[in-house]
């Protein structure tokens, strides 16, 4: 044991017998503490720890000149086998329920605003419902998962959002439908959040970058998912076989979820060493590898989870590295679902520029019919749902008229293959340029693409350009999340992920007004607008001040 008055080991029988002999409790509590004072029994001599050590360790014999590993050592020397491989099917499978949950609402608002005889803002409150209900839920999930585990709350969360989900599509009325899909966001965004916590603490180093960022191609995935059921389910069967379709694979998830091990990272950080060291063995028995020789190092003194506050990622010198990944965290967000709000409109050439477009209102069978002529467009034509309530009652209406058509589900499809793109190019960026620099290059290049939809949108075909800006835009969204995991310590990390994922919301809830409101006036402008937010965050990321190689941090 360490003396507590000395950094020299002394045997047990050399200390008092006031100290050699802890209470029953306090003997219990030690072995669930075991880096607490006094320590546990292992084999026939007991050692302490002196105040003065920065370091402890936990195993079977332990000495001085013993050699010690970390966890993130042992994660390394574990490496890659099946059950890393089940963890990363697990993420990407509960991310597709997260984008499919999310991007319900597009492919069903026109028969949900025919069904239960809406009005077209009551339609847009539907989705904004769901952002104020994962803005609400961010530090809620943090807190959750920093004081019950990862798995714990992984679980829960899960098993929160797919009940709202599911139960979205026997909503009577309106109100119950934006009460749900505010409890739905609630655990959707510790959903987006938890899961990739918990793979970027599970990988080893070297394929962390692989990992992690292939995840961005389950938005893809989602997106392509709830698009394909909206064309096949809807005009069969309704908007609520589609809402239930699309929580389906939320109950894949839990299943899988249900036999992942907790994370050995987390019962480390508070103070689990026997159960983490436990967790690491399992690991490596299934990949057939040997754990590093010695005893499992604890590099921070044992955590209590309750006291990890947002605030401290604005103490302990994090205020600079805090700021500006909140600020970056907003633009990728900000400047992705912006443009997946104008990918179509942009692609078929439907918007009104000042001066070189006009539109026109005519009647066809009692229903308004919206024809817009522009400078780049033959002409296209809406059917708009009866609006207000008063017109929808008055007629006996067959919502199935109100349908996107086949069409517009297949633009939707062709639209999401910028985001498949994401991917490949964030790892060649990462392994060519680092962390750091990727941030730096992949908002810079989304905001030249985006300058250059906003100047040469009358002149030629802009596919290529808007594919780039949202491939840039979403893979940043995965270089963050890489980051965010590596420069924080395992008692912030969580609470780093969700405070991020709340500034990325913030920026989902304003990105319609710019999007949908400025693009009616002013495209050119709209545009600008996510121009000067990605340039600005991008020269910001310059300021950086850590350039992670892909070790997590275990201390403050």
């Amino acid at each position: 044991m360490f003396n507590q008055d000395s950094d020299d080991i002394v045997p047990l029988n050399d200390i008092t017998d006031s100290d050699s002999r802890p209470s029953r409790r306090r003997r219990r509590l030690d072995l669930t503490l075991p880096l607490t004072s006094p320590e546990p029994f292992y084999g026939t001599t007991m050692y302490h720890r002196s105040r003065s050590a920065s370091r402890s360790s936990y195993g079977s014999n332990l000495s001085m000149n013993a050699p010690t590993y970390t966890v993130d050592e042992a994660i390394n020397a574990i490496g890659v086998g099946w059950t890393q491989v089940y963890i990363l099917i697990t993420v990407f499978i509960s991310w597709v329920f997260l984008s499919a949950e999310t991007l319900l609402s597009t492919t069903i608002s026109t028969q949900f605003q025919c069904d239960l005889l809406l009005s077209g803002d009551q339609v847009a409150f539907l989705t904004t419902s769901l952002f104020i209900g994962e803005l609400v839920g961010t530090w809620p999930n943090g807190k959750f998962v920093d004081t019950y585990g990862r798995k714990a709350g992984m679980v829960f969360i899960t098993a929160w959002t797919l009940y709202y989900g599911i139960i979205f599509s026997f909503t009577p009325t309106f109100i119950w439908a934006i009460a749900i899909r505010f409890l739905t966001g609630l655990g959707l965004i510790g959903v987006l959040s938890v899961y990739i916590l918990y793979l970027g603490e599970m990988v080893p180093s070297n394929i962390r970058v692989w990992f992690v960022l292939a995840q961005v191609l389950s938005y893809g995935t989602g997106s392509l998912y709830v698009a394909t059921i909206g064309m096949f389910a809807v005009p069969t069967q309704g908007w609520r076989y589609q809402s239930f379709y699309a929580a389906l694979p939320g109950v894949i998830s839990i299943i899988l979820t249900f036999f992942l091990p907790e994370s050995p990272r987390y019962l480390a950080f508070v103070g689990r060493m026997e159960t983490s060291c436990e967790v690491l063995t399992k690991l490596a028995d299934s990949n057939k590898v040997e754990l590093p020789p010695g005893d499992l190092l604890q590099t921070h003194e044992i955590a209590d989870p309750e006291k990890s506050t947002s605030f401290q990622l604005l103490r302990n010198g994090y205020l600079r590295q805090t700021t500006i990944l909140y600020m970056a965290w907003f633009a990728c967000y900000f400047a992705y679902y912006g443009m997946a709000l104008t990918t179509t409109p942009l692609l078929s050439g439907i918007y009104i520029q000042e001066g070189n477009a006009s539109s026109s209102v005519v009647t066809i069978a009692n229903t308004s019919v919206y024809s817009v002529q522009s400078s780049s467009s033959t002409g296209s034509t809406f059917v708009v749902p009866p609006e207000p309530r008063c017109d929808a009652v008055a007629e006996d209406i067959d919502c199935n008229d109100y349908l996107p058509s086949r069409d517009e589900y297949v633009e939707t499809i062709v639209a999401t293959l910028g985001d498949f793109i994401a991917a490949p190019v964030m790892v060649i960026l990462v392994l060519l340029l680092g962390r750091k620099r990727t941030l730096t290059v992949s908002l810079i290049s989304a905001a030249s693409s985006i300058i250059l939809i906003a100047f040469l949108m009358e002149d030629i075909d802009l596919t290529f350009f808007i594919f780039a800006a949202r491939a840039f835009s979403l893979g940043t969204y995965g270089a963050l999340f890489l980051y965010t995991v590596e420069v924080y310590p395992t008692s912030l990390r969580a609470q780093a992920v969700v405070t991020c994922q709340f500034w990325a919301k913030v920026a989902g809830a304003v990105t319609p007004f710019v999007a949908q409101g400025l693009f009616e006036k002013t495209p050119f402008w709209s545009m600008m607008t996510y121009f000067f937010v990605c340039i600005f965050a991008g020269i910001a990321t310059i300021f950086l001040e850590i350039d992670p190689t892909g070790e997590i941090r275990e201390d403050m």
